[in-house]
């Protein structure tokens, strides 16, 4: 059936185109002595059997499992391969191409740094920025080594000074002489041992460095008294040389104090002495003054360029009683001459304000002060307004002390107006 009609197709086919066209009678005997082609049968797939021992099952398993690892693999490098020629995923373009922008980004920004990094102008910055700290890092460590410096120095000058003692009213015969500074010396060292003396407070007759004056000796030929600060080797050796105060050396009464304790000064046992020369000394003082009482210590106010006095003292008594006695010498001449001013000394306070107090002159009095004070507040009163005080030229109608006013504007304009009214009423 299948031949027939394939045949009677063929035919037909062949019948259509002679129909239609010239067509050769060669391929019309062609057409009709084909037939349709076969179509291959389908094989069936052919079954592999294992090899029933456990061994051979478990290495073909593994064999199988490792190849199935093995294509995955070959197919996730595949893709990325892909991904990589491509440059963006199937799946999220606009995610990959952003991501894509961002590593350009950076790569970009790290390409950028590393050129500015390598340029020469950072590098001298980044020098300077380096030397500028190691000079402030030297510069605090200096600051720490001065510091510390200075408080060892101040630790050191505080353990000299407890150590140190001040003697006043000295012959210059101590600095001048070997064998007076010999004997000073002796002196105050059977208390201990001393380090150091120094010799301060020489007057000299002209002015003149320090140095090259004592070198020509050229001294002050009214003043010879001068100071000298002791320092011994332990401070209980210092604080032992105190009790030669007030005791006589050479003729003189000495002031021996400490330098890091000095005595305070009692108002209730001080007296404040005036009108003394400038080359005035402690010895008269200390003689004169003795007489009321035991002296503390005498000090006289000196320059401290030109060592010479500034005409006033300060004397202690170690007795309160002693000030009395003293103060009854006020205006008395000594036996050098001199009368002396004789007071009891005060608390000068170093913040004291200015005083404010009027000038007690007689220009800068009122002329109502002045008749207050004449007649009282009642008599000013009633006679206030017919009042007149000597050395003031009064006027008629004037009161000196009505304080004067001045007419105001207002005053005014209404005087003038009234007047202007008063000069209409006249004329008519």
């Amino acid at each position: 059936m299948g031949e027939d009609s394939s045949n009677g197709a063929s035919v037909n086919f062949a019948e259509k185109i002679s129909s239609t066209a010239k067509i050769d009678s060669s391929l019309d005997n062609l057409f009709k002595q084909s037939k349709p082609i076969s179509r291959p049968a389908i094989k069936e797939p052919t079954k592999i059997t294992l090899p029933s021992t456990n061994e051979n099952a478990d290495e073909n398993i593994e064999e199988g499992v490792n190849i199935e690892a093995e294509k995955k693999v070959s197919k996730e490098k595949k893709k990325q391969s892909k991904k990589k020629k491509s440059g963006l995923d199937g799946d999220n373009l606009e995610a990959d191409y952003f991501d894509k922008l961002r590593e350009e980004e950076a790569v970009e920004k790290d390409t950028g740094s590393e050129e500015e990094k390598k340029s020469p102008k950072d590098e001298k910055e980044e020098e300077k920025s380096e030397n500028d700290k190691q000079k402030s890092e030297q510069e605090k460590l200096e600051q720490r080594a001065l510091k510390h410096q200075q408080d060892v120095k101040i630790q050191q000058e505080l353990q000299k000074s407890e150590k140190t003692i001040f003697v006043n009213n000295l012959p210059s015969k101590v600095v001048l002489d070997k064998h007076e500074y010999k004997a000073f010396s002796k002196h105050f060292r059977r208390f201990g041992a001393i380090n150091s003396i120094r010799f301060r407070s020489l007057a000299f007759s002209e002015f003149l460095p320090r140095k090259v004056a004592f070198l020509e000796k050229k001294l002050h030929a009214e003043r010879d008294t001068v100071n000298a600060y002791i320092v011994y080797d332990e401070a209980s050796s210092a604080r032992n040389a105190l009790s030669l105060n007030a005791t006589v050396f050479m003729d003189r009464h000495l002031r021996v104090d400490s330098v890091s304790h000095p005595m305070a000064r009692d108002v209730k046992r001080c007296i404040f002495v005036g009108n003394l020369a400038f080359e005035a000394e402690e010895e008269p003082l200390w003689r004169y003054f003795g007489q009321s009482g035991e002296i503390e210590y005498v000090r006289i106010v000196r320059d401290p360029k030109t060592n010479l006095g500034k005409g006033f003292a300060y004397i202690q008594f170690k007795e309160p009683l002693s000030v009395e006695k003293a103060l009854l010498l006020n205006e008395k001449q000594m036996p050098e001459g001199r009368t002396l001013r004789v007071s009891r000394a005060k608390v000068i306070k170093a913040n004291a304000p200015a005083s404010t107090a009027k000038p007690n002159n007689q220009k800068g009095r009122t002329l109502q002060g002045r008749a207050r004070k004449l007649m009282g507040k009642a008599g000013n009163a009633l006679v206030k307004e017919n009042l007149s005080l000597e050395g003031h030229h009064a006027k008629p109608g004037e009161n000196p002390l009505v304080k004067k006013k001045k007419p105001s504007k207002k005053r005014k304009e209404r005087a003038d107006q009234w007047k202007q009214n008063k000069s209409k009423k006249v004329k008519n």
